[in-house]
């Protein structure tokens, strides 16, 4: 339930950051994810993905532990949700 109702501002909080030209030291999963883009639309992830992406990472980091490259693993487990949502 808490993640239901911090999740969509902090999205809204890194978008209006961003905006505004505010640039991360340190990125996180969430700037991972929202740096990410369809390569044939150039189209980014929208609130409602991005939720959908912080949750299914949540449920397979369960069961997978993050990688010293969190970024190698951010991306592995979105292409498995690419992969998950095909179907």
């Amino acid at each position: 339930m808490l993640k239901g109702i911090f999740l969509p501002k902090v999205i809204q909080e890194r978008r209006k950051g961003r905006k505004t030209g505010i640039v991360k030291e340190k990125k996180d999963l969430l700037d991972l994810l929202m740096d990410m883009y369809d390569e044939e639309t150039g189209t980014r992830m929208e609130d409602e993905e991005l939720r959908a992406q912080v949750g299914l990472i949540s449920i397979i980091s369960e069961f997978w532990p993050m990688s010293p490259s969190a970024e190698l693993s951010c991306t592995c487990i979105y292409q498995v949700s690419i992969k998950l949502n095909d179907y």
